[in-house]
């Protein structure tokens, strides 16, 4: 298994890169957000990297940073998400909006992936933003993902534990969740919100 691979970036086409690395050649499948943050060609670079192999095909999937990489492993986790799936979802959007929508129930980002239909975005939706809220160090987030960010996804996850703890299902505290348009920036604030709406 390759944890990373250094080398000089040599170009990127559809939804490839290529790195050489002592004169071989190394094609790696990557997300637009990847491919956008490559240098110049000539350039080198550190690439992440995870392997997948399914039947008669192998795989070498790039990334930019480790916590895409950490997205990707989890995306692959859903069921029906392969590879390719995966980086067209990583692909969407810049890593922390990817987040917000999980965690806020927004299918739109998700379901402008190619090949991602309704069903399988809200089942990503319920199982991510489950596991999310189960254990905030599933989080892929970095240094690169503001304060604000960080904080308000850890308001949400903890809005959607407390909605569950007064007998709503994980579908309707964050459907309930989803329907406050402008969220509060405090917990108590949110979780008032959402009670509101929902009686609605």
């Amino acid at each position: 298994m390759f944890s990373y691979i250094k080398g000089t970036f040599i170009t990127s086409y559809d939804e490839y890169i290529e790195i050489d690395v002592g004169g071989l050649g190394f094609e790696l499948l990557a997300s637009a957000q990847t491919i956008r943050s490559m240098p110049n060609p000539g350039a080198n670079v550190i690439v992440y990297t995870t392997m997948d192999v399914r039947d008669n095909e192998v795989s070498l999937i790039g990334f930019h940073s480790r916590e895409e990489k950490k997205m990707y492993l989890l995306l692959v986790s859903v069921q029906g998400v392969g590879p390719r799936s995966a980086v067209a979802i990583l692909s969407c959007a810049p890593l922390p909006e990817l987040i917000d929508a999980i965690l806020t129930g927004d299918h739109k980002i998700i379901t402008s992936a190619k090949g991602i239909g309704k069903k399988t975005a809200e089942r990503i939706v319920f199982d991510l933003s489950y596991r999310f809220g189960s254990d905030k160090t599933l989080l892929p987030l970095s240094d690169s993902v503001t304060t604000s960010s960080k904080d308000k996804n850890a308001i949400t996850v903890d809005a959607i534990a407390a909605l569950q703890s007064l007998g709503f299902s994980r579908n309707e505290a964050v459907t309930a969740l989803n329907s406050v348009v402008d969220k509060p920036t405090t917990l108590e604030a949110l979780i008032a919100a959402a009670l509101t709406k929902s009686r609605k």
